[in-house]
């Protein structure tokens, strides 16, 4: 419970971080001031923190422009490549048939992680897997993937 907590922490910290954004922010009477914009209360107020680290709440109307500059419009890298990697986890169990001599249980759960690398251009996909528990030394999960990328 503890280590949800503070994941659920953490997790809340860095979309802090990640919220703030860079820029440069003109105001009317010719001031810059570089920063983080924090919050925008409204549209008459946004929080600043300076990069000297002071905070700053100006009144919008003050504002001459404001530009952005942790942004940057890119297009994503994963769609300029040929291959396609997807992840499985997931649980395997058996339906009768096989029998886990060291716990005497017929049906067994057994944790299961696969990789599978297609390629975008044909339909079928090369794939390997492990499973952790359940299986004697002498067996191996062998499958195949076909799958059909829609256009």
């Amino acid at each position: 419970m503890r280590f949800f907590i503070n994941t659920i922490l953490v997790s809340l910290l860095i979309s802090q971080a990640i919220l703030a954004e860079d820029a440069i922010i003109k105001l009317k009477d010719g001031t810059v001031i570089n920063g983080e914009v924090l919050e925008e209360i409204g549209e008459k107020f946004i929080k600043v923190k300076t990069t000297e680290g002071n905070y700053m709440t100006i009144n919008m109307d003050e504002v001459s422009t404001i530009t952005y500059t942790g942004l940057e419009e890119r297009e994503p890298s994963a769609s300029k490549l040929d291959y396609l990697n997807v992840f499985r986890v997931g649980f395997l169990t058996t339906i009768g048939g096989y029998r886990d001599n060291r716990w005497g249980e017929n049906e067994v759960f057994l944790f299961n992680y696969i990789m599978t690398l297609s390629y975008k251009t044909y339909s079928i996909g090369l794939g390997a897997g492990f499973t952790i528990g359940g299986y004697t030394d002498s067996t191996l999960p062998l499958y195949f993937d076909f799958h059909y990328f829609f256009q």
